[in-house]
């Protein structure tokens, strides 16, 4: 029994995500079975764990496990009722030439060390203290952290104000099997480990019209040291590679959505690009990134309502969890100083050092290899190409967080400042690394034939 109740408890989880993803998919066309999958995952750990913590304001032990369950059984039949009204089509092809081919077998190969890695690695102090220590504590209060711990300041080192996808997605899997286990706890980012993969090559894929462009990214993650090993890695338990994930999964459907105006893409971008502030409190940043484009695009195109819709969640989000961190009096630990005139004026002399320091970790190849040189290549081609908004739009989500986060170091309460830079900011920086992988295979060279639109899954 000990392996089938986590299995039991994912596929409830990934029932909950096949029903929302089918609800919002973009109308007429394909889905292949691994994005189908990759969303279910995603779209289903924000169900679960948003529902847990609010099913949980009322219930606790079995009861709760069940009515969070039962809304994941609900969204499913959901899901499957929109099939008929989207005209939706669920794929599987296997690999059509010798190039697929060899790139399936070796990313299947990389997946398979990733997801050992994952399960093989100890986590680090985020995954252990911050994330896997409220996992432990919900599970221990019957599936839901209690209030009462988010107002103890003698906890405020674990960060009670942080938010709360991933210990409840751990818990979820603790309250199917009647207590934590960290083992099975590693099992949640393994899945984050394939579902970027899957996420890369359906979206590079289908925006190239190659499929085996959509080959391309994955295979170059490997050679991106900082997303497979360290702090904040894949395989670290800390929440940026799961944020980086989320992230690029919204910037692939924006893409789509200016591309082609489908609004059910518009509908996963902004699902999606929702759930980034409940996974990490950085998530509003990488939100407004997503959320600046699909404003422009729905001011030009009068398409005021479907956008409102689209970015409404993820402010209310926010929102909503700050209100609740109020209410309860959750104690903040300040990293930061008030952002005002003079404090910016007094860390002036912070801006060079600090620009330094990014020159030369955007050039640090033992934990980026050729990342940021390589992507400053592949947007000066997409910019002199003229390259469609779908590209351009990649290109922009791929920079913007890049531009956003080094100036709030500025503000660091940190002495010295540039300690808390080497900290934090590479783990920040992986955060639009997945996307930058996107836009690199993107502008590969490309035999003329193009391949069909919709493009199946391997």
């Amino acid at each position: 029994m000990g392996i089938l109740l986590p299995v039991a408890a994912l596929l409830v989880l990934l029932l909950a995500g096949f029903g929302a993803a089918l609800t919002l998919a973009p109308r007429g066309r394909s889905m292949g079975a691994i994005e189908v999958l990759s969303l279910s995952f995603l779209l289903g750990a924000g169900f679960v764990s948003l529902a847990s913590f609010g099913a949980g304001l009322f219930f606790r032990g079995p009861a709760l496990r069940w009515v969070v369950s039962g809304g994941c059984v609900a969204l499913a039949a959901a899901g499957i009722w929109a099939i008929p009204r989207h005209r939706s089509r669920l794929t599987l092809s296997l690999p059509s030439d010798i190039r697929a081919v060899v790139f399936s077998a070796i990313l299947l190969g990389q997946i398979g060390l990733l997801v050992w890695l994952s399960l093989h690695e100890t986590l680090g102090w985020d995954g252990l203290v911050v994330w896997e220590l409220k996992a432990r504590l919900a599970s221990l209060e019957g599936g839901s952290v209690p209030t009462s711990y988010f107002s103890d300041p003698t906890r405020a080192w674990s960060h009670p104000e942080y938010p709360l996808l991933l210990p409840l997605t751990e818990s979820w899997l603790y309250a199917w099997l009647g207590g934590p286990h960290q083992g099975y706890a590693k099992i949640i980012f393994a899945l984050f480990c394939s579902v970027a993969l899957g996420l890369l090559y359906s979206g590079a894929s289908r925006l190239s019209g190659h499929t085996w462009r959509g080959l391309v990214p994955g295979l170059l993650l490997f050679f991106v040291p900082m997303a497979v090993v360290g702090e904040g890695s894949a395989t670290s338990g800390y929440a940026d590679f799961p944020l980086a994930v989320f992230y690029l999964g919204s910037a692939i459907y924006l893409a789509e959505y200016l591309e082609t105006g489908e609004r059910g893409a518009l509908a996963l971008a902004g699902a999606l690009a929702a759930l980034l502030p409940w996974v990490k409190q950085e998530g509003i940043i990488l939100w407004l990134c997503v959320a600046a484009p699909i404003i422009v695009k729905g001011i030009r195109s009068r398409a005021l309502w479907p956008t409102f819709t689209a970015i409404l969640p993820g402010p209310l989000l926010f929102l909503g969890w700050r209100t609740f961190l109020a209410a309860v009096s959750a104690p903040q630990l300040r990293d930061f100083e008030p952002v005002s005139a003079t404090t910016l004026w007094s860390n002036l002399g912070r801006i060079p050092h600090l620009a330094q320091w990014l020159l030369v970790e955007f050039t640090n190849s033992e934990r980026w290899s050729l990342l940021w040189p390589t992507l400053g290549l592949a947007l000066l081609f997409i910019l002199a190409r003229g390259r469609k908004p779908g590209y351009v739009a990649l290109g922009a989500t791929a920079v913007l967080p890049l531009l956003l986060y080094p100036p709030i170091y500025v503000f660091s309460g940190y002495s010295p400042f540039l300690g808390h830079v080497a900290n934090s900011l590479p783990r920040l920086m992986l955060h639009p690394s997945l996307v930058a992988l996107v836009v690199i295979a993107l502008t590969i060279p490309a035999r003329p034939r193009r391949a069909p639109r919709d493009v199946h899954d391997h």
